[in-house]
């Protein structure tokens, strides 16, 4: 969580790196252990809050679930509020448009599925695809941010899909009166 948040919002005028967006306020909901562990009731239950808080944005850096009506229903009520749903392919190298993963899987209006490019400008090979489930690439092997106590490099659709994020919450912060839909459509412009 503090490597997606520092490639969001970290600020260089206090330390190493620089986030995509470092002007952007944070509404943490974060539901996966240190460990990388979580259950899907409390990631329904994270989007319900964020949904709560009025989030314009969520980053989902993270992935795997099952597709339970639950967590369907989730990212309804976000797209219903109007918020760009950002979300990470994930690290499998499956092709998504045959083996779905969620909530990579689900495409809504207002949502925007990213797989992980690397600094050659081509896909990652463990990044997941999919020429129907996936939106665009962003970089995301080497990923220089944030961790507890300093910095590290980490390599993931999850480093990839908060690039992303601050992207159009830059986007979104120059065009206020924008909608989700106009914000995807930017970014993939």
């Amino acid at each position: 969580g503090t490597h997606v948040s520092g490639t969001v919002l970290a600020d260089s005028r206090f330390g190493e790196v620089k986030g995509a967006a470092p002007e952007a306020q944070l509404i943490p909901i974060q539901f996966i252990s240190n460990d990388g562990g979580g259950f899907l009731g409390d990631a329904v239950l994270a989007l319900q809050y964020a949904k709560k808080r009025g989030a314009q944005i969520v980053n989902a850096s993270w992935g795997g679930a099952p597709c339970v009506t639950s967590l369907r229903d989730a990212f309804l009520d976000l797209e219903r509020s109007g918020a760009l749903i950002i979300v990470a392919a994930g690290n499998d190298g499956l092709d998504l448009d045959f083996r779905q993963q969620f909530p990579a899987s689900f495409n809504f209006s207002n949502q925007v599925t990213v797989a992980a490019s690397t600094e050659l400008d081509i896909m990652a090979g463990w990044s997941n695809n999919g020429f129907r489930s996936v939106h665009l690439a962003a970089p995301g092997t080497n990923i220089y941010s944030t961790v507890p106590g300093g910095y590290a490099f980490f390599d993931g659709t999850s480093m990839a899909a908060p690039l992303v994020s601050g992207i159009a919450a830059a986007i979104w912060s120059a065009r206020p009166q924008a909608t989700a839909p106009q914000i995807k459509r930017a970014l993939l412009e």
